[in-house]
């Protein structure tokens, strides 16, 4: 290294370059262990919602526990609302079950009815704990 003339740049620059192998170390470790810690915080997200999710399916009225068993006893999943008659609205704030279309029945006079799908969460509760 002394033969290139280097010797005295390295002992003049050593303590900035000694910084800046440090901090590139900083940088790449932070890049490899970002993602990885993101997917973990997720997925502990996603758990704690899901818990919290069939808390509210377990904490639901009568006739709300009525709705979601005939949704999940239907071929698709789905029931038809009146949008007017607010039986759906719980259910749908609490995303066990949501608009399926934006779109009404064509033909409908007076009440609105619109389709709604049970959440897939909610399917592989009920799909696990028959008992429901």
């Amino acid at each position: 290294m002394n033969w290139l003339g280097l010797l005295p740049f390295r002992e003049q620059y050593k303590p900035l370059i000694g910084a800046t192998c440090l901090l590139s170390i900083c940088i790449l470790l932070v890049i490899f262990i970002d993602k990885p810690v993101k997917n973990l915080i997720q997925r502990i997200k996603n758990a704690l919602k899901k818990r919290r999710m069939i808390k509210q399916l377990l904490n639901l009225q009568d006739y709300e526990k009525n709705i979601i068993r005939n949704m999940y006893k239907s071929d698709a999943y789905t029931m038809k609302f009146d949008l007017t008659s607010g039986k759906h609205t719980r259910l749908a704030q609490q995303n066990i079950i949501y608009q399926s279309s934006q779109l009404s029945i064509p033909g409908a006079r007076g009440a609105v009815p619109m389709a709604f799908t049970l959440g897939p969460w909610a399917i592989e509760y009920l799909s696990n704990n028959n008992n429901y």
